[in-house]
């Protein structure tokens, strides 16, 4: 049982960027709570693979603790998370054809308190100091004197920022100041289909993709992305505010393979094909030039488990080839569910009509806490995990 802890004030505590071994420290206690059947020795050696991916190396995923401000090299953490450096494009002005502005943006994952030091502000106070190290002090307000000094190291390049809640509206409240609003949710649809009852089939102009034939379809997909942002919306879109988008073929999704490859664990019962070698789906249309796919991961914990689609490209017609061919690797790999999330409207009754059911999210929400001019509305495009 831990020791009995006594609250350190606020203004006591900085936010540090880890050092080795505290590194290895954040890491082996969130083993505790996010183990899902993993040895420790398992998942230290997915955190030794996941560093040697290009989406980490090169500094581009950073440990940070917070820590007391008279000790900051103890192992002794109070909180920790991580971030991940990936590219950002930004659409041009309304009504202006232009090229995409390219900034920065970190993705934020693992934030942890020990159970035994809860309740105490520590968690709320570590995301009001992530601010002030991932973004420019230009892009936020006067670092609080109640806060005492602000941390030493930053990155300050920091468009934007972003992460997934499980916890609510919690990170909502937890600003760069007391009184301002930290990450704004986003998007929480889902739409599910379930594998009960699917049939696989044979669809005619519908290719499996591996891995290496998924990744290169992304750097075509990039270059789609990025003449989008460079055009203005349809005269009948009447939203005003700037896209963004993270580049997929720059990390995100290379991140998502890597870590469903390296927690696939057990076979799920009634699997024929376990691991799957599908990673997505093309189709070939003979009226259309256009670049059609969906690429995915998978996930048996939580249940239910399931295949995850991390990138799609299709109109309403091709929706339901890509789903199905979806639905057949689900079904061979023994998995309950196939979902996307944050289709468009667009698309909604076509998913509808094959099958799928759309709602929204209890957990997992998408959250963007914004460094740019104030008061500037931004859409999060392409926001499929």
């Amino acid at each position: 049982m831990a020791a009995q802890h006594a609250a350190i004030p606020l203004h006591a505590l900085t936010l540090e960027r880890a050092n080795p071994i505290q590194t290895r420290k954040a890491r082996e206690v969130t083993w505790k709570e996010w183990h899902r059947g993993r040895t420790l020795e398992e998942w230290m050696k997915q955190y030794e693979e996941m560093d040697k991916c290009d989406f980490a190396a090169n500094d581009r995923l950073t440990q940070w603790v917070l820590v007391p401000r008279d000790d900051p090299a103890t192992d002794e953490i109070i909180a920790s998370c991580e971030t991940y450096r990936r590219k950002v494009a930004l659409s041009t002005p309304p009504n202006t054809v232009s090229e995409p502005t390219m900034a920065v943006g970190y993705a934020i994952a693992s934030v942890y308190v020990q159970p035994h030091l809860r309740k105490n502000g520590y968690a709320t106070h570590m995301m009001r100091l992530m601010h002030h190290v991932l973004a420019s002090p230009l892009g936020l307000p006067r670092f609080p004197e109640a806060w005492g000094p602000p941390p030493i190291e930053y990155f300050g390049d920091a468009i934007l920022s972003c992460l997934y809640s499980d916890v609510g509206e919690f990170y909502t409240k937890c600003g760069p100041s007391p009184d301002t609003t930290g990450w704004r949710i986003t998007s929480k649809r889902s739409t599910v289909w379930k594998t009960a009852g699917h049939t696989p089939t044979t669809h005619h102009g519908v290719e499996l993709l591996d891995e290496a034939e998924l990744k290169n379809l992304l750097v075509k997909d990039e270059e789609l992305l990025l003449k989008e942002l460079s055009h203005p919306l349809p005269p009948h879109n009447q939203d005003t505010a700037k896209r963004f988008t993270f580049l997929p073929a720059d990390g995100p999704l290379n991140f998502q393979l890597k870590s469903s490859q390296l927690t696939a664990g057990r076979q799920p019962s009634g699997a024929s094909a376990w691991p799957p070698e599908a990673y997505g789906a093309h189709f070939v249309s003979p009226f259309s030039s256009n670049i059609i796919f969906a690429g995915w991961t998978f996930e048996l914990l939580p249940e239910p488990s399931r295949l995850i689609v991390t990138r799609m490209r299709c109109d309403d017609t091709s929706l339901p080839k890509l789903i199905s061919a979806a639905l057949d690797v689900a079904v061979a790999a023994g998995l309950e569910e196939v979902e996307v999330w944050d289709l468009p409207d667009e698309l909604i009754e076509a998913a509808t009509v094959s099958g799928g059911r759309t709602f929204e999210r209890t957990k997992h929400w998408p959250s963007v806490a914004w460094y740019g001019p104030p008061g500037e509305e931004v859409q999060w495009a392409n926001n499929e995990k």
